[in-house]
């Protein structure tokens, strides 16, 4: 059984391929948006995708060792849809948010989902898969 440690090859190997990844990502991005630039009309998606990526991130990385339990997934996934019930259809029509705004509407629902899934860990425990 491997131990989770900083020092574990494949845990370095993905952090490299995430990194060559978002740097391909902007270098592509660099020489598209030159030859012909990128209009604002995904600005709102892109927004939703980070505030998306961010909360549930952090959500995952904090609640990852119940990663076995049904009721852990259940819960994340329920989660992950109120989030987009909430959410989609804000952005759909366009709205756009301030950098502030986004890190604290980030903060409060990730605070919120978090004391949610603390206060049922003890469930994880109990129920998990394996």
């Amino acid at each position: 059984m491997q131990t989770a440690s900083a020092n574990n090859t494949s845990r370095w190997l993905w952090y490299t391929l995430a990194g060559g990844c978002i740097a391909a990502a902007a270098f592509v991005y660099g020489f598209y948006g030159r030859a012909r630039p990128i209009g604002r009309q995904f600005d709102s998606w892109a927004e939703l995708v980070g505030l998306t990526l961010v909360v549930f991130g952090y959500l995952l990385r904090w609640f990852w060792r119940y990663k076995s339990s049904r009721d852990f997934w259940f819960l994340y996934t329920a989660l992950l849809l109120v989030h987009s019930a909430i959410f989609l259809p804000m952005f759909s029509h366009g709205a756009r948010w301030p950098l502030l705004t986004l890190g604290f509407v980030g903060a409060v629902e990730g605070m919120l989902f978090f004391g949610l899934l603390i206060s049922m860990r003890e469930r994880f425990s109990s129920h998990s898969r394996g």
